[in-house]
């Protein structure tokens, strides 16, 4: 019944580091920046299957998706997650490599770098 909206917090990457699991289950969402901070802290994670955090999560193989809506099939992912300790630390590993390559400022210059190498014809 209540929901607090506590404003730019500083503590974000402690807070990520105490969570056992990530749920982002947003039904409308722009630019996911909490999937890529996540990934990047290697928790595992659970996104509703809406557009932008389908790609943001690699087409989903970097989360476990749950139908928007679907609260049982969030449950039973839920569940299914924290059940098993080795297949959560999987995905996590497997997500927080996936967002290194894509997600970082390094991957971001080099993407650049080679943008700009093909514009100017090098």
């Amino acid at each position: 019944d209540k929901v607090f909206f506590s404003g730019g917090r500083s503590d974000v990457p402690n807070i990520l580091a105490a969570l056992d699991l990530f749920v982002f289950s947003s039904l409308h969402e722009g630019l996911p920046i909490a999937v890529a901070e996540t990934m990047l802290a290697n928790v595992p994670m659970i996104v509703s299957g809406i557009e932008p955090l389908i790609e943001a999560t690699g087409n989903g193989k970097y989360a476990e998706v749950f139908k928007p809506k679907a609260e049982k099939d969030l449950a039973e992912k839920i569940l299914k997650l924290l059940d098993d300790k080795s297949p959560r630390e999987k995905l996590a590993q497997k997500a927080c490599e996936f967002a290194r390559e894509k997600y970082t400022i390094e991957a971001h210059i080099k993407n650049l770098k080679t943008l700009y190498e093909k514009l100017s014809g090098k």
